[in-house]
């Protein structure tokens, strides 16, 4: 299905007892792949649940459209396919007999051809009962349900857990194909796992405690260093810096790469600081005010 227009979240708050998500204001767009990272309890989970009609929210909007729509209207929920870390199916049926209950249930979004592709590249036994599967081929028959079903957002939340490395990596490949295969279609992809979410998505939002710290695009990590500040740096860096952080006595800056050379060019001789190409790891311990 073809996502014609973005989701908008808008002073978004969920509260539970001890914790609060929120204010968060977001808007996702059509053909964007999205990460989410954060540390457990940051709110990841509660964010996925909220903006896809699985819980509701006590203040703020979502709109598609231009639209605000209520957390149980049904049309939020066909908007959107959701994937949790451990989905659920009937022991008694074989996979394709999972596969083709979920295909009835979806309304009539449904990929028969993507869902195939899908069983064959995770080569899953169509006609085993689902109650002998391992939990690896349970969470790629839950990502295969929830591929196939074509709806403009997908939400996938820690979708590479449990998986083999082989796995993961056929899963990075067909999230990275996603522009291809799809109309359009928005993901937001939840995961722990630094590698998943610099090879798979656009832009990434880091979360701690209900908020989100930072929004960053992929491409601009891959053209930034990281860098130890040198005093004699300090004037020509400072206002140049994307992300800085201090960590005992020693401060440390993310740069564009080309800010970086030029500003060490200009000395007399090259600064004999710290430097190197800045990693997703890098930004994540510097905003969670960690060690590098």
């Amino acid at each position: 299905m073809e996502c014609n227009g973005a989701l908008e979240i808008s002073g978004l708050i969920k509260q539970y007892p001890g914790f609060q998500l929120g204010p968060i204001t977001l808007k996702l767009m059509p053909g964007q792949r999205y990460g989410l990272l954060g540390p457990n309890g940051a709110g990841k989970t509660t964010l996925l649940t909220c903006i896809s009609g699985q819980a509701r929210w006590q203040q703020g909007t979502v709109s598609y459209n231009g639209r605000s729509i209520r957390w149980d209207e049904r049309e939020l929920k066909a908007l959107c396919t959701c994937f949790q870390e451990s989905p659920k199916f009937y022991d008694e049926l074989t996979v394709m007999g999972n596969i083709k209950l979920a295909r009835s249930l979806s309304e009539k979004k449904w990929d028969d051809s993507f869902a195939s592709d899908l069983l064959a590249r995770f080569a899953l036994p169509p006609k085993q009962k689902t109650g002998e599967l391992s939990k690896g081929n349970l969470v790629r028959l839950g990502i295969v349900t929830a591929l196939a079903r074509q709806t403009p957002f997908w939400f996938l939340d820690e979708p590479t857990a449990g998986l083999d490395p082989s796995a993961r990596i056929e899963l990075q490949s067909i999230f990275k194909q996603l522009p291809t295969t799809t109309s359009n279609v928005c993901l937001v992809l939840s995961s722990h796992l630094f590698e998943d979410l610099e090879s798979c998505v656009d832009e990434i939002l880091m979360l701690r405690a209900g908020q989100i710290l930072a929004q960053i695009n992929v491409e601009d990590i891959h053209d930034a260093e990281l860098v130890y500040m040198p005093e004699e740096a300090e004037a020509d860096l400072r206002d140049r810096a994307a992300l800085r952080w201090t960590k005992g006595d020693q401060d440390y800056v993310v740069v564009r790469r080309g800010d970086w050379e030029e500003c060490a060019l200009s000395k007399s001789q090259a600064w004999t600081s710290f430097h190197r190409r800045v990693q997703l790891k890098d930004i994540y311990m510097g905003l969670m005010n960690d060690r590098l």
